[in-house]
């Protein structure tokens, strides 16, 4: 088993400290909501703020399943690295660069000495499990991301921020980039935004999926599983987009118990015109409930509202996800 192909794609925006994003997938639906796919790289020490953005879906890296010995070659070849040196002072923001050179130096010696340790309780496969010692090599790692959302503004607004830890706030700002320069392809009801799957329209019109060369062409459920598929190998593997490791994938995560959920928000198509227009009116009678109950201001009952034109975490389309029965477990927790 191997880590994550790392390799990025011509359109990656670049950053400091081997930070990059590039867009996988990029669609809107009629009304002019927006949906983006990233593949994202970027150091572990940084992963907890990203993780704070509650309107991502996200698939990463994880420390449980990756060998230790691909850690160790990682950390050896390229360690994760600060790429601001401030110096100390009170608050959060450290204004006043320090000796980068001797900062980089220490860093280092901590990266080695870490490598070591876990060398040591790995012990060549003979030792400790990998969800144990991998945990001491965490913050000279990167972390690959599969991320998915439709309401990216937010994250814009904080990240891409002076206040912002600088290596998160480079983060944002590949990501911005790599957004402006891509072109949305508009998706009707019925066809889906799908990560990792390329698609084209046919003379009649229909959208078709395939893989990169358009030389396959998959039907809409073996695209599903193909797109699901490589978003759950975020976590762990190299990219395989062929369509018998997609079978075999996600058959193992739609028959675990519980169900292994995850990769299957990042697929979603959008709302029928239908659905737009009653979440649309449910909205509106909402709003007009909670104005009419005196305990909140029209732009309060508005913000409160907007939650009828969501499905799960994304505005204005249905995640794959929601459409499994099982997606989430609601009967009471009994200890076996």
């Amino acid at each position: 088993m191997h880590w994550v192909n790392t390799m990025m794609s011509e359109n990656a925006i670049v950053g400091a400290g081997d930070i990059w994003a590039e867009v996988v997938c990029d669609s809107q639906n009629i009304w002019g909501d927006r949906v983006t796919t990233y593949r994202l790289h970027y150091p572990r020490f940084i992963h907890s703020e990203f993780m704070t953005h509650r309107m991502v879906s996200k698939n990463a890296s994880s420390s449980r399943a990756i060998p230790v010995h691909s850690m160790l070659k990682t950390i050896e070849d390229q360690p994760a690295l600060p790429i601001h040196w401030g110096m100390n002072q009170p608050g959060m923001q450290a204004d006043k660069v320090g000796d980068a050179k001797r900062g980089e130096s220490l860093w280092r010696i901590a990266a080695e000495e870490a490598c070591q340790t876990a060398d040591a309780m790995w012990d060549d496969g003979n030792g400790f499990h990998k969800q144990v010692v991998n945990r001491v090599l965490e913050p000279f790692t990167f972390m690959n991301v599969v991320a998915t959302a439709t309401d990216w503004e937010n994250f814009f607004w904080l990240r891409y921020h002076a206040d912002a830890q600088p290596e998160i706030a480079e983060l944002a700002r590949v990501m911005w980039e790599a957004r402006q320069q891509s072109t949305p392809v508009t998706l009707r009801y019925g066809e889906y935004h799908l990560p990792y799957v390329d698609s084209f329209r046919d003379n009649s019109g229909m959208l078709q999926y395939c893989d990169d060369d358009g030389d396959q062409v998959y039907s809409l459920d073996e695209a599903i599983k193909i797109s699901s598929s490589c978003c759950a190998q975020a976590s762990y593997r190299k990219l395989d987009q062929s369509l018998e490791k997609a079978i075999g994938l996600y058959d193992r995560l739609v028959g675990g118990d519980p169900l292994h959920a995850s990769p299957f928000e990042h697929p979603c198509m959008p709302y029928s015109e239908g659905e737009h227009i009653a979440r649309t009116k449910a909205k509106t009678t909402m709003v007009h409930e909670l104005v009419k109950s005196s305990q909140y201001t029209r732009d309060q009952a508005d913000t409160m509202a907007d939650i009828s034109m969501y499905c799960g975490n994304f505005r204005g389309f249905t995640q794959y996800r929601k459409m499994m029965s099982n997606e989430n477990v609601k009967k009471v927790f009994e200890k076996s």
